[in-house]
């Protein structure tokens, strides 16, 4: 499973991910987590709250070559899905099942203190192997 953002560190990730899969020929699970709530009510319509959220998903998704790699990557069957709430707590529990949770690491000066606490909380939380991987790392 990967978490991705959008972060140039997230796209890394992902794309360390998909090599990982297609490595041990296992699907992969891309999760992004909005922190805005999902809108349900019957005037927004079901999901209404997603199209932000939505939209930065696949645009990462696209942008990391997703697309493009699918047919370099036959063997990987990638799913995405949409998150809502807190960063941590959302993967932790998408990555219940997940035999590694891949995220993005950048630099600390341009990493906010806050990331890095969800980093920090990941690795003293997460359930199965955490890769933290670097922005820089060209795959």
């Amino acid at each position: 499973m990967v978490g991705v953002s959008g972060s140039a560190a997230a796209e890394a990730a992902l794309r360390f991910a998909l090599a990982e899969a297609a490595l041990h020929e296992a699907p992969l699970d891309i999760v992004h987590v909005d922190h805005a709530p999902a809108l349900t009510t019957p005037q927004a319509g079901v999901g209404a709250g997603d199209r932000t959220g939505s939209a930065d998903l696949a645009r990462t998704v696209t942008h990391a070559g997703v697309v493009e790699r699918g047919a370099e990557l036959p063997k990987v069957e990638v799913s995405t899905r949409l998150e809502h709430g807190g960063t941590v707590r959302r993967l932790l529990h998408a990555a219940d099942d997940a035999a590694t949770l891949a995220v993005g690491s950048c630099d600390g000066r341009t990493f906010p203190a806050a990331r890095l606490s969800v980093l920090g909380r990941l690795t003293a939380s997460a359930g199965c192997p955490l890769a933290v991987v670097p922005e820089h790392v060209g795959l």
